[in-house]
């Protein structure tokens, strides 16, 4: 995690939505490829939240394979479509 607290992930306030985190993203996309490819996190046991984390992180890896071709905004529409039909029931 030291990775992420160097980029500016220290947090994790998705009150409003995730463009903080596609914005730190990609402002330190080389650096944090590698960490998204290879990490993966499990959380407190709670199934839904580890399958959304690591769905997350998938959606990520794939947005900086495709070199961020798509803008921030379009990225947190896609995760938060995504984040309220997971926990918004």
């Amino acid at each position: 995690m030291d990775m992420l607290s160097d980029a500016g992930i220290n947090t994790c306030d998705t009150a409003e939505d995730f463009t903080w985190l596609f914005t730190v993203v990609k402002g330190n996309n080389e650096r944090l490829r590698t960490y998204f490819k290879t990490a993966t996190y499990n959380t407190t046991g709670d199934y839904k939240t580890t399958f959304f984390v690591n769905g997350l992180r998938a959606i990520i890896t794939t947005w900086l394979d495709n070199d961020c071709t798509d803008s921030v905004e379009q990225m947190n529409e896609i995760v938060m479509r995504e984040y309220k039909k997971f926990f918004e029931e």
